[in-house]
């Protein structure tokens, strides 16, 4: 029985690193083109860093609904007007500091079961492999988090130009329904210190 169920997760583990590789190329070449530029649109709104308060606000409110932040200084959510409340985090996300626009993090995409987890768990399993071999061609970042109510966190960070890519894969641990899983993609401007997590 053993055997058996060791043969099912060699299929499935072939079966997530082969779309794994079918994906994984475009979206890293995508990422690629995409990070020359030096703004990130969110809501139809370009945004730099530097720009002033007052005008990231204002254009933002024209499209989408802002939710200040309470526990982090000058922090916004900002949502389409038509979207739901998200189960956990912000999605898209601002901040400033000396009223000048400091970080910028949009989401862009997220997918939930076992299937897009298993995907990235392979690409994460890859990539950290890569990393610790010291062979690494790509500016990227690996780290892995159990959180106290038995979910695991791996989240790969890719570096490009002045963006930063953020896939985060949360699985339950143990006997947890993995209907629970889900991967997130985040884009947002890296800052020095991300580069060296």
């Amino acid at each position: 029985m053993s055997t058996n169920l060791c043969g099912r997760n060699i299929m499935q583990y072939a079966e997530a690193r082969n779309t794994m590789i079918k994906y994984a190329a475009p979206l890293l070449l995508a990422c690629g083109l995409h990070a020359q530029s030096d703004s990130i649109s969110i809501n139809g709104t370009e945004l730099r860093i530097g720009m002033p308060k007052s005008d990231v606000l204002a254009s933002l409110a024209e499209r989408g609904d802002l939710v200040k932040l309470k526990g982090i200084d000058d922090a916004w959510c900002v949502r389409f007007k038509d979207d739901l409340p998200r189960k956990s985090g912000c999605g898209n996300f601002i901040q400033f500091g000396r009223d000048k626009l400091v970080v910028v993090s949009r989401a862009m995409g997220s997918a939930n079961g076992e299937d897009a987890a298993a995907m990235i768990a392979a690409l994460y399993s890859t990539l950290d492999g890569l990393a610790k071999s010291g062979k690494n061609v790509l500016a990227f970042s690996t780290k892995e988090v159990e959180a106290d109510d038995h979910i695991r966190l791996r989240i790969i960070s890719f570096f490009g130009g002045t963006k930063k890519y953020t896939f985060t894969t949360q699985q339950p641990v143990g006997s947890q329904s993995a209907s629970s899983s889900s991967v997130d993609l985040t884009e947002s401007f890296a800052l020095p210190s991300d580069r060296r997590e």
